[in-house]
């Protein structure tokens, strides 16, 4: 329970962020002419993310000496492991794409999900 209240707070945090960004700089002139904002429907695979990272999020009942195993398994290195939520970051090493591995690894029942680390830009 408490990793459910942790991650709907983190989710919290993010929709407060970005409705700060989304509003922060349309009420500021009033007497400004309206701004067109183009719509823009770009799918997760058409994003842009790194190319030798991924973020994966195991289960909770996951013991860390699998997720160890899977790790080591597949060369990867750890860059950051997210608290609370069991989610690592790594740096995959080999010819192997993020898309092929995410494929891979999509087929282990010990992961949750695992995707590649986008590239968020602030503008």
């Amino acid at each position: 329970m408490k990793g459910n209240r942790e991650i709907r707070k983190w989710i919290l945090y993010i929709l407060l962020i970005n409705v700060f960004f989304s509003f922060s700089g349309c009420c500021t002139c009033q007497n400004s002419a309206p701004v067109e904002l183009k719509e823009t429907n770009v799918t997760q695979s058409q994003q842009e993310y790194v190319s030798d990272e991924l973020l994966i999020k195991f289960k909770k009942e996951v013991e860390d000496r699998e997720i160890k195993e899977i790790l080591d398994r597949y060369g990867f290195t750890v860059i950051k492991k997210i608290e609370g939520l069991t989610v690592y970051q790594v740096k995959i090493s080999g010819n192997t794409s993020v898309l092929e591995l995410i494929e891979i690894l999509s087929k282990d029942s010990r992961i949750e999900y695992v995707e590649p680390n986008y590239l968020r830009k602030a503008y």
